[in-house]
C-alpha cells in the first residue's frame, strides 16, 4: 500500500471537506483532519502538514469539545491539490472531492497585486453556493 493510499483511506474516515465563506464573502475550499490528542495522531497529523503544508492546531477540551483534538486544515490551492493526489483512492468521500475539485477549477480565487493589496475580481456566486449546498448534502446522505 502507497502513503498515497494509506492517506486517502485516513481521510476517509476522518475527513472533511467544505466550500465555505469568510467574513469578507469569499468562498474559499477546505478540507480538514480531526484527530484527538494522543502522540500517534499528532505524529500523523505532522506528517501530513510537512507533506501538504497547511494548519496544525490544537483544539481544547471544554464546552463544545469534550475531549483536546488537533486539527489540520488545508485551504484553497493547497487543499484541492491534496484532493486531486487522493482522489483515486477516496472511496466514501470521492464524489465530495470531485465537487470540490471541479469547483476549484472554475471559481476564480482572489490574488493579490505587485503591491501586496487583493485585487479586484468577479464571482458567480450561484455557483459558490450551489457547490457548497451539494457538498452539505453529500455529507448528510
Amino acid at each position: 500500500m502507497s502513503k498515497a493510499e494509506y492517506y486517502a483511506g485516513f481521510f476517509d474516515g476522518e475527513g472533511s471537506i467544505g466550500i465555505y465563506r469568510n467574513g469578507s464573502g469569499v468562498w474559499y475550499l477546505r478540507t480538514q483532519l480531526t484527530q484527538n490528542v494522543g502522540p500517534a495522531a499528532r505524529a500523523l497529523l505532522v506528517e501530513l502538514r510537512g507533506l501538504y503544508g497547511g494548519n496544525l492546531s490544537l483544539l481544547q477540551e471544554g464546552l463544545v469539545r469534550k475531549r483536546a483534538a488537533f486539527n489540520w486544515q488545508l485551504n484553497s490551492a493547497t487543499a484541492a491539490a491534496f484532493l486531486r493526489e487522493l482522489r483515486p483512492f477516496l472511496r466514501l468521500r470521492a464524489e465530495q472531492a470531485d465537487v470540490a475539485m471541479a469547483w476549484h477549477e472554475v471559481a476564480q480565487q482572489p490574488r493579490r497585486g505587485a503591491d501586496g493589496r487583493m485585487l479586484p475580481y468577479e464571482r458567480n456566486r450561484a455557483v459558490d453556493i450551489a457547490a457548497a449546498q451539494r457538498l452539505k448534502a453529500l455529507k448528510k446522505g
